[in-house]
């Protein structure tokens, strides 16, 4: 009886430190949205654009889709940055040209995506230098559906997370989880019903690194027109 009574103390004292460390872990969460907030520009038309071209070919639900731009257009803006979305129905067919680097989302079906990955991932991006026009992404919505459906979640809300997730490791390198918010290594479905964001460090470097590849491709445009204004006709 003495064992035991010395065991139940000992996974009180467990549960106690678990509460408190889960507390702890959620006062930290809560703070992320409101300490980006106080470090974003003051006035949206000074926020630098980022500009993000969607390709459905996994032809997602309207309302899907939507979800996912309100999650995706709140997560930057929360870190300083405008979006400004393109919708493009093929590779070649877009709604408009924009200036700056692109960051071109494809969200491609099960029976091309599964020949891309052999884990359970819901997406990636693909390595993309700072002076590359367009970075790319690839998302699985097929398994974001399915994931949604089987534990009673909104699908468009997981992939508003999962897209921004993924711009993010371009913006922050390969390096960037960490313990809370929206750069977490497994994405906590059931916190993406509220909204998850970058912290203020991330949301700084964010904004840095963006306006550095803009910096980069505009030199490399150049470089490349007075190339070809001296090259001999």
């Amino acid at each position: 009886m003495e064992v035991r009574r010395v065991f139940v103390v000992f996974l009180v004292a467990i549960s106690t430190i678990s509460a408190h460390a889960q507390s702890k872990d959620a006062d930290v969460e809560q703070k992320l949205s409101r300490s980006t907030r106080l470090n974003r520009p003051a006035d949206r038309k000074l926020m630098p654009k980022i500009a993000l071209r969607i390709y459905d070919f996994d032809q997602v639900a309207p309302t899907a889709i939507a979800g996912a731009k309100d999650v995706v257009s709140e997560v930057f803006r929360e870190s300083g940055l405008q979006v400004l979305w393109v919708d493009c129905p093929s590779e070649n067919r877009c709604a408009a040209n924009v200036q700056g680097p692109e960051f071109r989302l494809r969200i491609v079906p099960a029976s091309l995506g599964k020949e891309m990955v052999s884990d359970e991932a819901l997406g990636f991006a693909v390595p993309c230098a700072p002076g590359e026009p367009a970075c790319l992404f690839y998302i699985f919505y097929w398994r974001i559906n399915a994931l949604a459906g089987a534990n009673h979640f909104v699908a468009g809300r997981i992939l508003g997370h999962v897209l921004a997730h993924e711009i993010g490791h371009t913006l922050l390198g390969p390096n960037a989880h960490i313990r809370f918010g929206l750069m977490q290594h497994n994405l906590p479905l059931a916190e993406t019903e509220r909204t998850l964001y970058f912290t203020s460090g991330q949301a700084k470097q964010l904004r840095a690194n963006l306006l550095a590849r803009d910096a980069a491709l505009r030199n490399t445009v150049l470089s490349n027109a007075q190339a070809e204004s001296v090259a001999p006709h």
